[in-house]
């Protein structure tokens, strides 16, 4: 059974995560400073530390940001090229 004190603590927990989410989707360059946060904070924990389910599924989290990374050069590079039809193409290969 659930005491008071737990229940509240959850309902606390439920606020703060709504107003969150709420000044995210407010606030883009929020959100972008909170993705460069995470994909930080991600990058640069050692997968050798931790049991083989989580050090895979942290493995590919980590391969995943360097292919959106390399991406984002890529199209970057295009845009600083002034070719717009391949910064496009670069674009929805990276939303498949």
């Amino acid at each position: 059974m659930i005491n008071q004190q737990d229940l509240m603590a959850n309902i606390d927990k439920s606020r703060v995560m709504a107003q969150a989410k709420t000044m995210l989707d407010q606030n883009p360059a929020a959100n972008l400073a909170m993705g460069r946060a995470l994909q930080k904070y991600i990058m640069n924990i050692d997968p050798s530390y931790y049991g083989s389910e989580y050090r895979n599924r942290l493995m590919s989290y980590q391969g995943e940001i360097q292919n959106i990374n390399n991406h984002y050069e890529a199209i970057n590079n295009a845009l600083e090229a002034g070719d717009k039809k391949a910064a496009q193409q670069i674009a929805e290969d990276l939303n498949r």
